[in-house]
């Protein structure tokens, strides 16, 4: 429930914006950024905007839970450590599938080919890591193709394992007119 993933649920006049449409999150990370007790803590900032954002839209939340297909094609898979309640998604349609990384990896570089570095966003880096290089390792074997749009567009490719760390190799565009 990081402000660049929630934001513009809630416009400006407090209402949602997208008042029929549905919120799917871990529990874990809704009670974590909704928690008054965190207001006055270096979190405060978002803190008050999760609760901005989210609050208004507590009645449309569904929650999902590691492992589980919550949407047709859609499955959590628990990444803990950025935030408490962080997911990756797996998508799958047609036979194929990809992984939604999320924020598993905020550089296409530097945490993948340190995936034990700590990043100062993570609300647990040690556990951020550990989550990084667990997941990353399971997609590198299956090669399994990957998606972030923390990565340079068109942010779809696949990891690879590379010495201790993981290389990312960008998918072509493909473009048809």
């Amino acid at each position: 429930a990081h402000i660049d993933h929630i934001g513009g649920i809630v416009g400006a006049d407090d209402k949602p914006l997208f008042p029929n449409a549905q919120y799917y999150i871990a529990q874990s990370d809704l009670d974590f950024w909704t928690d008054e007790g965190k207001m006055g803590s270096p979190l405060k900032d978002f803190v008050v905007h999760a609760r901005k954002n989210l609050l208004p839209v507590r009645d449309r939340i569904v929650f999902f839970k590691d492992g589980q297909e919550f949407l047709p094609g859609v499955t959590a898979i628990a990444a803990p450590g950025h935030t408490v309640g962080h997911t990756i998604f797996m998508v799958s349609s047609g036979g194929k599938s990809f992984a939604f990384l999320g924020d598993l990896s905020h550089h296409a570089v530097l945490l993948l080919e340190r995936p034990r570095m700590e990043f100062s966003y993570d609300t647990d880096p040690k556990q951020a890591a550990a989550s990084r290089v667990k997941l990353l390792e399971t997609l590198a074997a299956n090669k399994t193709p990957v998606m972030s749009y923390h990565f340079a567009w068109p942010g779809y490719g696949h990891v690879a394992k590379a010495g201790e760390g993981f290389h990312y190799y960008p998918e072509p565009m493909q473009m048809t007119l």
